[in-house]
């Protein structure tokens, strides 16, 4: 009777060793399973390459093509004023909005309502205003929202662009629509 037990206890044993060996290669295969299943998750964030700026200007003499409702010229201020869905192309640049201005005296391109500015490397620049000079190197902007070619997004109340191809952003966050509109 005793060899009996013995014999109970062996069977009990490899029973509940068959069980851990059992529950080890299930969660051996789950979580194999899981980890393959994160790779294409892991895949979807990969990094994007940075894509610089464009720092050069449009070569001398470049026109600005645009397209717009109405378009007025004063000869005196040498002010040309575009209305209505004005879109400005300016060698690699492309600029949209509800109104631009450009004084022939002084270079100086202004952009108001629903500002877009396209750049050469993808980038593209949403404001409530734009002030553009020096071939669009340097430039103001006021309720900026720039959406970058790396799948990064900056907000600010004012912007301005340098030269040198230097970006400074104030009140960087969140813009309330509300003031955004009210001091249009």
């Amino acid at each position: 009777m005793a060899a009996l037990g013995f014999k109970a206890k062996q069977v009990r044993g490899k029973r509940k060793l068959w069980n851990i060996m059992f529950q080890r290669a299930l969660l051996l295969g789950l979580s194999t399973i899981a980890v393959s299943s994160l790779v294409p998750v892991a895949m979807a964030f990969k990094e994007k390459p940075f894509i610089k700026p464009v720092q050069e200007e449009p070569p001398a003499g470049t026109p600005a093509n645009f397209v717009a409702a109405k378009v007025t010229f004063d000869p005196a201020t040498k002010l040309a004023v575009a209305t209505g869905h004005v879109v400005l192309k300016y060698g690699p640049y492309t600029l949209i909005a509800t109104r631009v201005t450009f004084n022939q005296a002084t270079n100086v391109f202004t952009a108001n309502g629903s500002v877009e500015l396209r750049e050469p490397n993808g980038n593209v620049m949403q404001a409530a205003s734009l002030e553009l000079k020096n071939k669009f190197r340097e430039g103001f902007a006021r309720h900026l929202k720039a959406l970058l070619t790396n799948d990064v997004t900056i907000t600010s109340t004012y912007a301005r662009r340098y030269e040198n191809g230097i970006t400074v952003f104030e009140t960087v966050g969140e813009i309330e629509p509300e003031v955004a509109e009210s001091e249009l």
